[in-house]
């Protein structure tokens, strides 16, 4: 994916089913869902501390304000050629 796309990326890190993939979504969309699961559960974003949720709760995944700026080196091919890309991290809040 171009990292010059508006666009969210959300990949599942341990998924129980092959057929798991990252979703691709607009910046501008939010993801809304609640847990469903009788067995408490975790969510982890961008490596940061676990937050423990519950059967009941809700999640809400929308693009944050605050941009990231990231540095590529590309190697292979020159040392001396950086790429840097912009690009917002998610905002996850839950709501209530």
């Amino acid at each position: 994916m171009d990292a010059a796309l508006p666009a969210l990326v959300i990949t599942p890190i341990c998924p129980q089913l092959l057929g798991s993939r990252s979703l691709v979504i607009s910046s501008t969309e939010q993801i809304e869902f609640e847990i469903g699961s009788d067995y408490s559960s975790f969510l982890c974003l961008d490596g940061a501390d676990e937050v423990g949720v519950k059967p009941g709760d809700g999640v809400l995944i929308s693009q944050s304000s605050l941009k990231t700026r990231l540095v590529r080196l590309d190697i292979a091919r020159d040392s001396r050629n950086v790429k840097c890309s912009c690009s917002a991290a998610p905002s996850v809040a839950a709501p209530g």
